[in-house]
């Protein structure tokens, strides 16, 4: 499974697949893999649960970061 339909079956949406960044948000939180400059994650998220983590992890390893 890619990281977009892990994403999607957890009720994340894919708002952004931009050579600079990869964005996903549920609700009022997102999730952004930035790829300029000094790459990283960002989350409004203070939590992140198991199955999101797996997801995120899956999504640095189709990125390159991994």
């Amino acid at each position: 499974m890619t990281a977009k339909e892990m994403f999607e079956s957890m009720g994340w949406k894919q708002t952004t697949n931009e050579p600079s960044h990869i964005a996903y948000e549920r609700r009022y939180r997102t999730i952004y893999f930035i790829r300029d400059g000094e790459s990283g994650i960002v989350t409004s998220s203070g939590h992140i649960n198991m199955h999101v983590l797996k997801a995120i992890n899956e999504q640095c390893k189709e990125i390159g970061w991994i």
